[in-house]
């Protein structure tokens, strides 16, 4: 692979490693407002309950109310696992290959 080559792929990385780091900062958002909702629910002395679907409330009991945000916190974990996972993958690669430029790049400075 050129030097320019693995210019554009370093680039290439930055963009993913960017938008992998959004995406992960979203779903710990989205976790937030889920393990607050629940703290919330489990507080309250409600029974029935309402929910937004779609823009529009519908009416619920807390039990069910409950499943549905424990499922939905589970799936934003493992949500949160990957994009973690994957964002370190980039990380790691993006350290090598910098270094990898760096060195030609003083090899070229210096030569």
């Amino acid at each position: 692979m050129s030097v320019e080559e693995e210019i554009v792929e370093f680039q290439k990385m930055e963009k993913q490693l960017q938008e992998v780091s959004l995406r992960r900062m979203q779903i710990e958002n989205q976790l937030a407002e889920v393990n607050n909702a629940l703290k919330e629910l489990e507080n309250s002395k409600e029974n029935e309950i309402y929910k937004l679907v779609g823009g529009v409330l519908i009416k619920t009991n807390k039990e069910d109310a409950l499943n549905d945000l424990k499922s939905k916190r589970e799936l934003l974990e493992r949500h949160l696992h990957k994009y973690g996972e994957e964002e370190k993958v980039l990380r790691d690669k993006l350290t090598r290959l910098g270094k990898k430029l760096s060195q030609f790049l003083q090899q070229q400075g210096g030569g």
